[in-house]
């Protein structure tokens, strides 16, 4: 009887977590983990495991250092046995010990769990990784527009005169042949040079200006989204450029990026607005912005050669294609309305621009006569460098 409640209390103590250093019995001055029972029992506490360094009993408040461990032989099971693990009726529910067994200021049970409040270290979840894509698209359309310059210097015959491109690049003639836009020749057929002057550039001054953008801001926008959105959206703004070109400008030999290019700053700005509450400044982004926009066109009224019209299409139909493609960054239930609407709107409203721009321009519409001021989007015709016939 008072060998149970010997055990009882030194199990209880050892479930609350509290070392019970006077376990002895009066005829025995002996410590009560020194006896036989107390090892040779069901109590089998320490299977598989090293004894730990004192006694679970021992309190060192109380000044008795008890002697260490005698060293006892492992039970039988364990020496003729290949499974390293005791037999289930060693521990069970049966034993006082094997029913506290690990359940020690419930830091966890087993092996893992005492090894991992001995080493001190915390478990610690790896950091969410973001997800970047390889500018895959930019780099191959930057090789395309590259070779084609230098395509049309070889066909050229090298570079023309300075009074006729001031871009050192090749004639007008080598421009329409390669394939720049020029209406007359759409308005024969030749539909594709809505797509092929994305590729193409005036001269080597014009596509080293377009390369700093593109691969820049290009590059940074394709390893955030990916190629399939960047790549349609340099796509269809590109063409909507050349197609507000041809309409404005419908005498005028015409080449470049700068129409998908302004799409990126398009796209920049959607991307600000759909994500605003996510960014840190995002009033200083917006000013930082408008700037650059603003200096942009303001380069196209003062130099021959540059096409703001192909400018000003291409950022417009940057900010709806910003909507279309771009994911919102929030989540909940109102982020997935609010991101259905937006589409819901911004689709039909490229398709509805698409048309009636296409209408105008093959119905010949003069679009200087309902839009007087838009001549003043081009080289100024005050300045001596300003001619109709220069091309961008």
């Amino acid at each position: 009887m008072k060998k149970t409640l010997s055990k009882a209390t030194s199990s209880i103590g050892n479930f609350l977590g509290i070392g019970v250093a006077n376990q002895q019995t009066k005829s025995d001055d002996e410590p009560y983990w020194m006896k036989d029972e107390f090892w040779n029992g069901q109590d089998l506490q320490f299977i598989n495991s090293a004894p730990p360094s004192a006694p679970p009993a021992f309190n060192p408040e109380l000044g008795e250092q008890p002697p260490p461990y005698p060293k006892q032989s492992p039970p039988p099971f364990i020496a003729h046995s290949s499974n390293p693990s005791p037999p289930a009726q060693a521990i069970g529910r049966g034993t006082l010990r094997g029913r506290g067994r690990g359940r020690g200021r419930g830091r966890g049970r087993g092996r893992a769990a005492a090894a991992k409040r001995m080493s001190g270290k915390k478990e610690q979840k790896p950091a969410p990784t973001i997800e970047t894509h390889r500018p895959y698209f930019i780099i191959i359309v930057s090789l395309i527009d590259f070779a084609l310059i230098i395509y049309e210097l070889v066909l050229n015959g090298g570079f023309e005169p300075f009074k006729y491109n001031p871009w050192f690049g090749p004639s007008v003639e080598t421009l329409i042949d390669v394939g720049g836009k020029f209406a007359p020749r759409i308005l024969a057929g030749e539909w594709w040079r809505f797509f092929t002057p994305i590729f193409m550039h005036v001269g080597l001054g014009h596509i080293l200006m377009n390369m700093l953008m593109q691969l820049r801001v290009g590059r940074q926008l394709e390893q955030s989204y990916g190629a399939f959105r960047i790549g349609a959206i340099y796509i269809i703004c590109g063409i909507y450029g050349n197609l507000l070109s041809a309409i404005f400008l419908p005498t005028q030999v015409q080449v470049g990026a700068s129409g998908a290019l302004f799409g990126f700053m398009g796209v920049l700005l959607a991307d600000l607005i759909q994500n605003w509450k996510l960014l840190q400044s995002p009033g200083k982004n917006l000013i930082s912005l408008i700037i650059t926009i603003i200096i942009s066109l303001g380069i196209g009224m003062i130099l021959p050669g540059v096409d703001n019209f192909a400018h000003v299409g291409g950022f417009i139909m940057g900010i709806i294609t910003g909507f279309i493609f771009l994911p919102n960054l929030s989540y909940g239930k109102c982020q997935v309305r609010w991101r259905i609407c937006v589409v819901a709107t911004t689709v039909p409203l490229a398709a509805v621009l698409f048309g009636v721009s296409f209408v105008a321009f093959y119905t010949g519409v003069d679009a200087n006569e309902w839009c007087s001021w838009c001549g003043y989007l081009s080289c100024f015709d005050s300045l001596p460098w300003c001619k109709p016939q220069q091309v961008s």
